[in-house]
């Protein structure tokens, strides 16, 4: 008797662990934890739904925002849109509308908690009428495992791989300077610049430039850059292309470095390799010519741009181009290169003052809400990169030139964009080697000087002499670890890890641009 009631026990014992391992009874059975936050998801939304809803029913007409005009006549030339937002953020605030045409109005922001608002949305699409089909990716979930499928080709090892190709392209153009240095002449930067940062963009997207006509790939890239930026604005007309001449070239280019790069880290090799994140199925050729072309632009124009304004700015402080100098040590390895970190503030410093991109332009999607304003779908939407980086409550004395205010980081620091559709996190750790490196390879041999008259607006240029001051020893620093705020180059750099705009590890919640 004592056995079988012994026996009933355990099996009532054993029953009851089975309830409470497996989450089940006679009456009832728990949910998957998936479907729970799916339910708890679902709604979150809705009630974010409800109060936006609310608020949009609330908020004003978008026409109640000041209106910033250029004029009568003519909208403003594309290359002095930029110049024109500031202007008009400084004037009525940041939120302003802006007449680009007798019929076209737009919206323009330059401000960060408006521009997460934005970002959070996910309501914006692409304005520019790029001239090659590109994989559309409408969701951050997409865009950010876009971002991961790229890191191998911008990892430590990867660039490491490429640094003696990067060095002898800025050695080119070091020698091509040595008649100027001689005379005491000016060279103009970016003009000079342009081949050698073309070649290494090409190089990082197929891993060699043999077989290409670099300076006829630059001219064609520059062209339809420009028409594309021109006919996205409506200042130039959309029905037929006048640059066709130049697509097939270009498309011949990038599809040639597509089918043939033997890289296997090359950008070229990663889209052969991997699936589209939007259809999981893999890149179609159109579809890998269209993310060359955006990687391509995403990276040339803003490395020969930051470099050019590091040396112009340089230019007017000599104590601070001998600072930079010291710190390369005189070596331009890949570890020293590393090392440079008032290097990379100096970097972030001119683009601060002289972004890349002194205005990003999207489409509204959807209708939006912002500042107790209702924006209409479609409208053409602005974030104006240079004011922000120009207002006193972002930056403090926001005109000067102060390389030591990003010893801490500063979130209002947009020159790479935000969200996970900015430049590739790989993108900018690229940028700040090549940029570190030319400011190394430059300086170490020539002393520069800003002429008086240049005309910043058109070009950038430096009068060069060989150098004969003794560099200035850098200010010393606490030996930093890769993950505590570096930019991943010289050591420990991590695969697969992010950087955001500043060169920081970037979070997996930033939000969506």
């Amino acid at each position: 008797m004592f056995g079988f009631l012994l026996l009933l026990l355990l099996v009532h014992l054993a029953f009851a662990y089975f309830l409470f391992t497996r989450g089940k009874s006679l009456e009832y059975a728990a949910p998957p934890r998936k479907s729970i936050s799916r339910i708890i998801r679902k709604e979150q939304e809705e009630e974010r739904q409800k109060v936006l809803s609310a608020a949009h029913a609330q908020a004003e007409d978008w026409e109640s925002i000041p209106l910033a005009s250029p004029g009568e006549g003519s909208p403003p030339l594309l290359a002095d849109i930029s110049a024109f937002l500031a202007r008009a953020h400084a004037q009525h605030g940041s939120l302003v509308r802006v007449k680009l045409g007798a019929d076209t109005e737009a919206l323009s922001v330059a401000n960060v908690q408006l521009v997460e608002a934005i970002a959070k949305e996910d309501c914006t699409c692409e304005l520019y009428a790029e001239p090659f089909h590109c994989a559309a990716f409408t969701d951050g979930v997409e865009a950010r495992a876009f971002r991961r499928m790229l890191q191998n080709a911008y990892s430590q090892k990867t660039l490491a791989g490429s640094f003696e190709f990067f060095r002898l392209q800025l050695e080119e153009v070091c020698e091509s300077w040595k008649e100027a240095a001689a005379g005491g002449d000016e060279v103009v930067v970016e003009r000079d610049l342009s081949l050698a940062c073309f070649s290494i963009a090409l190089h990082v997207l197929g891993g060699s430039v043999q077989g290409i006509n670099v300076r006829k790939a630059r001219d064609a890239f520059e062209s339809l850059c420009q028409d594309a930026r021109e006919r996205s604005m409506g200042l130039a007309p959309t029905s037929a292309h006048a640059l066709a001449g130049w697509v097939d070239y270009m498309r011949d280019v990038l599809l040639n470095i597509y089918e043939n790069s033997q890289d296997a880290n090359s950008l070229a090799c990663v889209l052969r390799s991997k699936s589209n994140p939007a259809t999981q199925q893999p890149f179609t050729k159109d579809e890998a010519v269209g993310l060359l072309w955006i990687l391509l632009k995403n990276s040339y124009r803003p490395i020969a741009h930051a470099i050019a304004w590091c040396l112009q700015e340089l230019a007017r402080n000599a104590p601070l181009q001998d600072r930079v100098a010291k710190e390369a040590h005189g070596k331009v390895t890949m570890d020293n290169v590393g090392k440079m970190r008032f290097a990379m503030h100096v970097m972030k410093e001119a683009l601060r003052l002289h972004p890349s991109f002194g205005y990003c332009v999207r489409k509204l999607n959807a209708p939006v809400t912002l500042a107790r304003k209702r924006i209409p779908e479609d409208t053409i939407l602005f974030v104006s990169v240079a004011a922000m980086h120009t207002d006193e409550e972002n930056f403090s004395d926001p005109a000067s030139f102060d390389p030591s205010r990003f010893e801490n980081s500063q979130c209002a620091f947009l020159a790479y964009g935000s969200g996970v559709r900015d430049c590739p996190g790989g993108g900018v750790r690229m940028s700040l080697l090549v940029t570190r490196m030319a400011l190394a390879m430059i300086l170490s041999r020539y002393e520069l000087e800003a002429p008086a008259d240049v005309n910043e607006a058109r070009d950038i240029r430096v009068r060069i002499a060989k150098r004969q001051r003794k560099a200035v020893a850098p200010t010393p620093v606490l030996e930093e670890s890769a993950n505590d705020g570096g930019d991943g180059i010289g050591g420990g750099d991590e695969p697969g890890t992010a950087l955001d705009s500043t060169g920081e590890v970037l979070s997996e919640v930033s939000a969506d641009e």
